[in-house]
């Protein structure tokens, strides 16, 4: 036989939520339990589909980075979206109409109260053992944990884990030419694993370069040629022609001193 050796069965454990008694998520073997239970919190808060799709206000079809959908230190539900931050069809005409789109918000705070609730009851029944291996202080919404749980339980190959790495793959940022290596092998480690298609990944990958002077003299290569789409190869061997360029200035490395053969690139490749 292949594959992990059995844990063995834990005493299942119950929890008091919002008035229901819900057996704790710990292992897989609480999974069917526990999930009839949520179920049942759900229904309680009046919020039966919440954990069905991420939040509908907020855009998800990232045209910018995504701290720009997902501002660093908030949390689904602290504010509602604004302007480009609005999901299409969620928008209501401003005031006056050339102002930018606003939402409803009676109905966003309405939704935003139930997510607030539906957050606080998987902290309560799902173990924190489990949550911080999720990560889940990182995680943006109730849906979101529910994603990452879910992959940790039922294996890399779920299609949770595929969404949960599609996530962490949009989080990833380049923010100082330091951590250029590290940066990429990161990526390229994520990447086959978020399941995106071909001509997304160089599309996602510039939206992470946070560094300005780095970002710069990508997209200027970029747009040097108009029309043509980079495939992945291509834009990693110009990438790293240009970031050991900007780092030799940067560091003041000279050509013969540079040991690192990661930015090693054939000069015909660049040029092709």
């Amino acid at each position: 036989m292949t594959g992990q050796a059995p844990q063995p069965l834990q005493p299942p454990q119950y929890v008091v939520c919002h008035g229901n008694t819900t057996r704790k998520l710990r292992t897989l073997a609480d999974w069917g339990e526990w999930y009839i239970g949520l179920e049942a919190l759900l229904l309680t808060l009046n919020a039966p589909n919440h954990l069905s799709a991420p939040e509908p206000y907020r855009e998800t079809n990232y045209d910018r980075h995504i701290w720009f959908y997902q501002p660093r230190g908030e949390k689904c539900g602290d504010r509602p979206p604004e302007g480009d931050q609005i999901a299409k069809g969620y928008g209501l005409c401003g005031s006056p109409p050339r102002e930018p789109p606003v939402v409803d918000r009676e109905r966003w705070m309405a939704w935003a109260r139930k997510e607030r609730l539906v957050r606080a009851a998987l902290l309560t029944t799902v173990d924190s053992a489990l949550l911080l291996k999720a990560a889940y202080t990182t995680l943006w919404s109730s849906y979101d944990i529910v994603t990452a749980v879910s992959a940790i339980l039922f294996g890399p190959s779920s299609y949770e884990a595929r969404v949960d790495n599609r996530r962490r793959l949009l989080l990833l940022h380049l923010d100082h030419f330091h951590h250029i290596k590290r940066h990429f092998l990161e990526f390229e480690e994520l990447a086959p694993k978020a399941d995106i298609l071909p001509w997304d990944k160089v599309a996602i990958f510039r939206r992470g370069l946070v560094d300005c002077s780095i970002r710069a003299k990508i997209d200027e290569l970029c747009e040097s040629t108009p029309g043509v789409r980079l495939d992945w190869d291509k834009f990693a061997r110009m990438y790293k022609a240009a970031t050991r360029a900007i780092i030799s200035e940067e560091m003041d490395i000279k050509p013969e001193d540079w040991t690192d053969d990661f930015f090693d690139v054939p000069a015909d490749d660049t040029a092709s």
